[in-house]
């Protein structure tokens, strides 16, 4: 049926595990790669929820298992933990992806992060330190100027993606603020395996929805990324793990404050390395 046919939305798609960005043949083997990979199609098992007080805060904790794998091929196994703390407006997720063959495995993972309204309206803004903005082709480059900004809806609108080279924090942290003046959302990520942060803007009427996608990887694909030197590959064994925290920002003086801390980054954060061959302002 194909990925678009069974992609069903949600806050969050994950993108991989090996292969994220649009369908591709393989130059190599030839094997056939569907738009983002096969992980969100993938069932979970041992999925489990435990609840209780871990010193004064009561946590909640929603724990599930999948496997991107094949007899002689590939066996890369995701750990996901989805955490709340009771009167916290915010989610956690934590994730470990794991190679358990004995060969090294290409491994792209892109935290597919949607928003639509109202959170996106013609009022919001997407507030990020960034040292350099890219954008994936020329209609991204026509908008280049007005990217922080977004829209209401409009007829036929061609989606634009831009690449962000964010600057993080002394403990590797990078945080993008999606909001209005008085209502939005913040993410914050940990960069150490997820340097690259993707911004999607899809206007058109029907599918108005936008992204805010931090990755190990941009969602261009096995085979550029080869070219280009940016894919990365998990040993026999390699674990990594990957942090997302999601806060909701109910009013003026929420949005206010974590924007500060945009602008601080901004003035004082450590640029991520990250490499954008091949993508030109």
């Amino acid at each position: 049926a194909g990925w678009l046919r069974l992609f069903n939305g949600g806050l969050l798609v994950t993108c991989g595990l090996r292969h994220a960005g649009p369908p591709e043949t393989d130059e190599r083997s030839g094997q056939w790669r569907d738009l983002h990979g096969d992980a969100s199609l993938l069932r979970a098992w041992n999925v489990a929820v435990s609840r209780g007080w871990q010193g004064d805060r009561y946590v909640v904790e929603v724990t599930g298992e999948l496997a991107e794998a094949s007899l002689f091929g590939e066996q890369l196994h995701l750990t996901r933990t989805v955490r709340l703390v009771l009167g916290e407006p915010a989610l956690e997720i934590i994730d470990v992806v794991e190679n358990r063959y004995d060969t090294p495995a290409p491994f792209m993972l892109l935290h597919h992060f949607n928003f639509g309204y109202p959170l996106v309206n013609h009022a919001t803004t997407l507030a990020v330190a960034a040292a350099a903005t890219v954008p994936r082709d020329l209609q991204a480059a026509s908008a280049l100027h007005d990217w922080p900004h977004y829209q209401a809806a409009v007829p036929r609108h061609l989606e634009e993606v831009f690449f962000h080279q964010v600057l993080a924090d002394e403990n590797g942290m990078a945080v993008a603020v999606l909001a209005t003046d008085d209502f939005g959302l913040a993410l914050e990520w940990d960069t150490a395996h997820e340097p690259y942060l993707t911004q999607w803007k899809n206007y058109r009427n029907g599918t108005y929805v936008c992204g805010v996608e931090p990755g190990n990887c941009l969602p261009e694909g096995q085979n550029r990324a080869q070219r280009e030197g940016r894919l990365v590959h998990l040993a026999p064994g390699e674990r990594q793990s990957f942090r997302n925290k999601l806060t909701v920002l109910d009013g003026a003086a929420a949005v206010q404050s974590t924007r500060a801390r945009v602008g601080r980054l901004a003035e004082s954060g450590r640029p991520v390395n990250v490499s954008f061959a091949g993508y030109s302002a």
